[in-house]
């Protein structure tokens, strides 16, 4: 077992987590294109941005005892986005805006998820899909048992990778 401190924990988690949002963009938009959906070149940026926030939102659900190590994990996603400003200003606003989002996407995801379900999270699902897909706005499209299905599958492996990973540290 490796030893980290809360920073060094973080920084881990946060290469996770972008390794994990990368892997599920590409099998994601595969799968879209099975169903004749696409995401177009000007959703490809907020898709990005979504997949990322849901995985940090399942990295906050599986470590909700590591308080500090998820306050440095949220810390390096906020303060990232100053380095896509180009102004003084904008190096004030982007993280404002950035930590916003983050809290109001993980209110909507909390809201949903189903502590009684065993497993099946289709109401959370729904709300992911919304998210991802549709700048959070309902769409009868959406409701989709493929789209839910491969939503759920990432959830639950997700959380469980998350504690694997989490178990080969201990925090100093």
């Amino acid at each position: 077992m490796k030893k980290v401190n809360h920073q060094q924990m973080a920084e881990r988690l946060w290469i996770f987590c972008k390794k994990f949002s990368k892997e599920f963009y590409n099998s994601f938009t595969k799968d879209l294109k099975k169903i004749d959906m696409e995401i177009n070149q000007k959703q490809q940026i907020n898709f990005s941005r979504e997949i990322v926030k849901m995985n940090l939102w399942i990295i906050s659900k599986a470590l909700t005892a590591d308080k500090k190590i998820l306050d440095e994990l949220h810390k390096i996603y906020i303060f990232g986005h100053a380095n896509l400003a180009e102004t003084g200003e904008d190096k004030i606003d982007f993280p404002k805006q950035a930590e916003k989002e983050l809290n109001e996407t993980y209110q909507k995801y909390y809201e949903t998820w189903d502590d009684n379900s065993g497993g099946n999270q289709s109401i959370l699902a729904l709300t992911i899909l919304e998210q991802l897909l549709n700048n959070g706005k309902p769409d009868k499209k959406l409701v989709n048992i493929m789209l839910f299905s491969l939503i759920n599958m990432h959830v639950l492996t997700t959380l469980k990778a998350v504690l694997d990973f989490r178990n080969n540290f201990e925090i100093k």
